[in-house]
């Protein structure tokens, strides 16, 4: 969580706070608006928020279901390339954790390979369909 070797002071500012729950400053600043967090103002518009606001946060912070699933989105996002996907969901089967990939090859080859006949269809069709006869203008 904080640490060890800072004081911290009570109350503290929004950066000192962000350091104390291991959090970012934008990440306070969204929990105080969702109003996870409370914190005052002082007279020149600063934030400031007490330990123990942050202790009881801290207490409930990354709660999660017993099944085991995701509450909401997705947690994590690992670039991995695509000849080492097989390798990385072995590793991430141990957790119980899905590797979704943004990109399926496979679809998008089927894809291809249907627009491609497609295309070639289309061109054979057009080859052998007789050209219309453009009338000849009359002669004056």
């Amino acid at each position: 969580m904080a640490f060890p070797n800072i004081d911290y002071p009570d109350p503290m500012n929004l950066r000192l706070a962000a350091l104390f729950i291991d959090v970012s400053e934008m990440r306070i600043r969204a929990l105080l608006r969702e109003g996870k967090i409370k914190a005052s103002k002082d007279a020149e518009g600063r934030w400031s928020v007490t330990k123990a606001d942050l202790n009881a946060y801290a207490a409930t912070k990354g709660t999660r279901k017993a099944t085991g699933e995701r509450a909401e989105g997705k947690a994590w996002i690992i670039h991995v390339k695509a000849v080492n996907a097989k390798d990385v969901q072995a590793a991430l089967d141990k957790f119980g954790i899905k590797l979704e990939p943004r990109y399926d090859y496979e679809k998008q080859k089927a894809y291809r390979t249907e627009r491609a006949k497609k295309i070639s269809a289309a061109k054979k069709a057009a080859a052998t369909a007789p050209k219309p006869v453009e009338p000849k203008a009359p002669a004056k």
